[in-house]
C-alpha cells in the first residue's frame, strides 16, 4: 500500500518490480494499492516525478526490514542463529548447511503465534515513511527544429533531440515510453 498517487506513469509496475527484485517474489503475486486514504495513514499525488525516488525507496526500506524479520524467524525454525541465516533471491539458508526455506514460507509461518520466538508479533508487516534530504527531480532537454511556410502557415518538424537525466533506470521500457509521451505531446501542440 503506497500514498502515492499514480496518474499513469506505471507505479503498478515499478513499484511491484522493486519488490520483486528484492524479495524475490512474482509481481503477479503482489497486490497495489496506491494513495487509498482508509488503508495508508497519508495519501497524495506524484508531486512532480518524485514517486519512484521516494516510494521506492521506501519500499526498498520496508523490504529490508522484512528481510530482519523473515531471518529472526526463519533461525527460530532452524534453530540456528540469525547471523548465521542468508537471504537471497526469495530464499532463506542456513549458512553452510543445505537447509532453505522460501520467503512465502516464512511469511506464511509468522501468522501462526505458537510458532514465532518469545516477543515477535504475527505477520511481517512494515510501515515507512521517506522523504529525501534534497528535493530530486528529472532533468531533460528536447529542441525542435520547425519550418513554418510563410505562405500557407503550415507547420513542418525538421528535427527532434531528447538528452534525459532519468538518473538510475529501473525499467528501460517505461522510461523510453514517458520520454516518447512527451514527444508526442510536444508534437501535438506544435502541429495541433
Amino acid at each position: 500500500m503506497m500514498g502515492t498517487k499514480a496518474q499513469d506513469q506505471g507505479h503498478a509496475t515499478i513499484f511491484k518490480q522493486l519488490l520483486s527484485e528484492k524479495l524475490g517474489i512474482d509481481p503477479a503475486d503482489a497486490r497495489y494499492i496506491d494513495g487509498n486514504t482508509d488503508v495508508v495513514n497519508v495519501g497524495m499525488g506524484t508531486m512532480g516525478s518524485r514517486s519512484t525516488v521516494i516510494g521506492g525507496t521506501a519500499i526498498t526500506v520496508a523490504d529490508d526490514k522484512v528481510i530482519v524479520k523473515a531471518r529472526k524467524l526463519t533461525a527460530h525454525m532452524m534453530e540456528a542463529g540469525e547471523a548465521d541465516i542468508e537471504f537471497s533471491d526469495g530464499t532463506l539458508t542456513g549458512a553452510g548447511t543445505d537447509r532453505a526455506l522460501p520467503l512465502k514460507e516464512v511469511v506464511r509461518t509468522s501468522f501462526l503465534p505458537e510458532r514465532l520466538p518469545s516477543g515477535m508479533e504475527p505477520g511481517l508487516y512494515e510501515t515507512v515513511s521517506f522523504s529525501p534530504d534534497a528535493a530530486t527531480c528529472p532533468n531533460c532537454c528536447h529542441a525542435c527544429e520547425v519550418e513554418i511556410d510563410p505562405g500557407t502557415g503550415v507547420t513542418s518538424i525538421l528535427g527532434w533531440w531528447v538528452v534525459d537525466d532519468v538518473g538510475v533506470v529501473i525499467n528501460p521500457t517505461m522510461v523510453k515510453g514517458q520520454i516518447h509521451g512527451g514527444i508526442a505531446q510536444g508534437v501535438g501542440q506544435i502541429l495541433g
